[in-house]
């Protein structure tokens, strides 16, 4: 290829072409690295949220039916996240789900609804979401840290009182795999569509509390990413 002639001119033909189709390349290679098939955000999140949703129903519909005991653990988280507004967001969340949302004074003894407790988990992520918790990097602030530990003692406390006997797995924990809600998924699918702005520590502590649906939406950010970046 370095002597002149015909080699030569058909090596500087190869690398041209390849240097024009590498785009196409780059976007295919990666969608069937990330698993999906260079669908479009906007095109497959609505779909993607209406099928999790109908995956999970039997799970959320146990978990309507239970309630917790609350303890002296379960009462200081839950008045932190009172104080912090999460309850306000949850009695919002609710009202647009045309369903109640009757906690209010939270006391060691008394048993809470599952469902009330679901909602105040999605008043959390949606303080998780803010400013105060997260810089444009993707990077937690101190705020944001702590939120953070507070939801996920939250959630593990809920995983640990709806263990069903009978599998020994918890009924809320395979609820959120399935589908963790609207929110998280668009928030999933817009954290995989800014991911290579983001830093390394970030992406792990992201994907590291990601269930199967947020996954998917996140891996169909990520290729929307790789598909601008590919044709630009």
């Amino acid at each position: 290829a370095t002597l002149p002639g015909r080699t030569r001119n058909l090596t500087e033909q190869l690398i041209k072409t390849r240097q024009a189709t590498r785009a196409g390349r780059l976007s295919e290679a990666s969608a069937r690295s990330l698993g999906v098939q260079g669908e479009s955000v906007g095109d497959v999140i609505e779909g993607l949220i209406t099928k999790k949703s109908v995956d999970s129903a039997p799970f959320y519909g146990q978990i309507d039916r239970m309630s917790v005991t609350v303890d002296d653990d379960l009462a200081n988280m839950l008045d932190a996240a009172k104080k912090l507004g999460a309850f306000g967001l949850a009695n919002r969340i609710a009202v647009a789900e045309t369903r109640p949302f009757s906690l209010a004074k939270v006391e060691p003894g008394t048993q809470i609804s599952m469902t009330d407790l679901n909602y105040v988990k999605q008043g959390l992520d949606q303080l998780l979401t803010t400013k105060q918790a997260v810089k444009d990097t993707g990077e937690s602030t101190p705020f944001g840290r702590s939120l953070t530990g507070l939801k996920q003692r939250f959630v593990s406390k809920l995983d640990e009182a709806t263990i069903d006997p009978d599998t020994g797995k918890s009924i809320y924990a395979q609820a959120r795999s399935a589908f963790a809600g609207p929110m998280q998924m668009i928030r999933a699918a817009e954290f995989g569509r800014t991911v290579l702005n983001k830093t390394p520590d970030a992406i792990r502590r992201e994907l590291r509390d990601m269930g199967d649906s947020e996954l998917e939406a996140f891996r169909i950010g990520a290729q929307e990413n790789l598909r601008m970046i590919a044709v630009s």
